[in-house]
């Protein structure tokens, strides 16, 4: 249960963010890398503490399989957001159109990830 409380406020966390994209880029940019951070922590966290690498198999339930597809498209997500943001705080405005698909596919990713994480916890 504490692990999907955290997964909530780094959910939260991350629409706050969103919400500043157009206010105050700097907050913007701060507030995402907290949730970036927070998410690779809490997936370190669950892949030492908790095993969950080691229990990847051919066994898996089908919804523990589209919880791990989900987080790694989040994960790619992330990864290229960073590099955009990055050009983006430069100054190089042509990647915008590249951050509002990455936003497209970070968004409802991130979303179904805590969504599926919830219900493999209750499913136990």
């Amino acid at each position: 249960m504490v692990v999907n409380s955290i997964n909530f406020l780094i959910l939260l966390l991350f629409f706050y963010g969103r919400t500043l994209a157009h206010k105050d880029k700097v907050k913007h940019g701060k507030v995402m890398i907290a949730v970036i951070l927070g998410d690779f922590l809490l997936l370190l966290y669950l892949t030492i503490f908790r095993e969950a690498l080691d229990s990847v198999d051919r066994r898996m339930p089908p919804l523990l399989i589209v919880h791990i597809v989900l987080a790694l498209i989040t994960v790619v997500a992330y990864a290229m957001a960073i590099s955009n943001g990055i050009k983006l705080l430069k100054g190089q405005e042509e990647v915008r159109s590249k951050m509002k698909l990455i936003d497209r596919i970070a968004v409802p990713g991130r979303t179904l990830v805590f969504v599926t994480s919830l219900m493999l916890f209750l499913s136990k």
